[in-house]
């Protein structure tokens, strides 16, 4: 009999794990599949939870302040926005909280198998970074789904969404070449760069690349190598950054030439038609500043004469995470996520060492996703809707991965 339950139990957590490597690919496909396997392995959680009556995963600091902020989200759209869609949007948007900590629990317990999931990580790299290459060269992917004029969207297909997917798969792969391995080859790390680099660059999308950008900055930072290494590195990285844009001159103008022309118009970093929707929901804010119109208001909001600010104003959302939670939430919502992104940066300062100015090894995991969280939530960012299950999938899939690596560091010997 107890054979028979230990076989079970080993089956049970084999068939959960492979759903959360299928999972990198289901977002590819699109928000359906990823909602259905978010939600399967957040039930999956919660019954765990109450079988074993372990409830230290909801004792935590961080869900605490998650599960009040989505309290105050959907009383606030209940009460206050009354829009269905609203209520919907902010009810629901608690599971996301449950899908991170599976995410966590999920890796852990099957901690021997990891490789698994990083291989499935890298495989989607590869065929992402050769399936882009092939559309920008051919006109059509090996699906035949056709490119956009400049921007290549690979087995996206519609969804102009290539390079945001790809810089967040990018640190998470990265995290675990490192934790994987005792010796941190940069061999293994310029591979997976390089791969990431060409569907980045081939998308032609701006926020992408200046992450990107920023991603590779913070890399030859913290990785302790001789500086002889590093210029390696960087000569590398750049180089195939010129090989890739003067080959693909059409990416190269709509990254550079034609962002240099928006800045110049609009004398900003921002093109005008996303300053018409920084300056809509900053309106929207001045208008109810405590809690904000209601989570997914702004689309309905944005066409109201009041705070309408030229033709360019409306939108499913503005672009930029914090206008949308001051327009959306208010000053109440907007502290809560104030408070996670505080607590980011002192997770990555904890992990520096203050007199060499430079990270040790073993807190590289966990440093390089939270680096990658600062930057995609960097407030001076455009973005897409933070409320949007895509964007969310996106987002907490790799906050359910720092919390496995910020455990491991915590509890795995070999970060003693």
């Amino acid at each position: 009999m107890d054979n028979f339950k230990s076989i079970f139990v080993i089956k049970k957590n084999n068939f959960f794990f492979l759903l959360l490597c299928m999972y990198p690919w289901a977002l590819i496909s699109g928000p359906f599949l990823s909602d259905i396997i978010g939600i399967i392995l957040s039930l999956y959680l919660v019954v765990i939870s109450i079988f074993q009556k372990n409830l230290k995963y909801y004792k935590n600091l961080y869900f605490i302040f998650f599960f009040l902020f989505c309290l105050f989200v959907s009383l606030n759209s209940i009460f206050n926005a009354q829009n269905l869609v609203s209520i919907k949007s902010a009810i629901f948007y608690l599971r996301f909280g449950f899908f991170a900590i599976a995410v966590h629990y999920i890796l852990k317990i099957n901690h021997e198998k990891l490789n698994i999931f990083f291989y499935s990580l890298l495989l989607a790299l590869f065929v992402l970074s050769i399936d882009s290459a092939f559309q920008k060269i051919f006109g059509f992917n090996i699906v035949g789904i056709e490119k956009n004029e400049v921007r290549i969207s690979s087995l996206f297909g519609d969804e102009l969404i290539l390079g945001s997917f790809v810089i967040k798969i990018l640190p998470i792969a990265l995290a675990f070449v490192i934790y994987l391995e005792q010796n941190i080859k940069l061999t293994k790390i310029l591979t997976i760069l390089i791969l990431s680099l060409v569907p980045i660059l081939l998308s032609a999308e701006k926020n992408a690349f200046v992450s990107l950008i920023l991603f590779c900055i913070f890399i030859v930072f913290i990785f302790d190598y001789k500086i002889k290494i590093k210029l390696f590195f960087i000569f590398i990285v750049f180089s195939s950054f010129f090989l890739i844009l003067s080959i693909n001159k059409d990416t190269k103008s709509r990254l550079f030439k034609e962002y240099i022309q928006s800045m110049v118009a609009t004398k900003s970093i921002y093109t005008q038609v996303h300053i018409s929707h920084f300056k809509t929901a900053y309106k929207m804010y001045l208008d109810k500043p405590i809690n904000g119109h209601g989570s997914k208001m702004f689309r309905f909001k944005c066409s109201d004469p009041k705070y309408v600010y030229d033709e360019f104003s409306c939108s499913t959302h503005p672009h930029n995470y914090y206008l949308q939670l001051l327009a959306e939430t208010g000053l109440v919502g907007t502290f809560f996520f104030a408070l996670f992104y505080l607590s980011l940066i002192i997770i990555l300062f904890k992990s520096i060492k203050l007199k060499k100015i430079v990270i040790v090894n073993q807190n590289l995991p966990h440093s390089l996703l939270a680096c990658s969280l600062l930057i995609t939530f960097l407030p001076i960012s455009t973005s897409g809707n933070i409320f949007n299950n895509w964007v969310s999938s996106m987002n907490f899939f790799s906050i359910g991965i720092l919390l496995f690596f910020l455990e491991s560091r915590l509890k795995n010997k070999k970060y003693d």
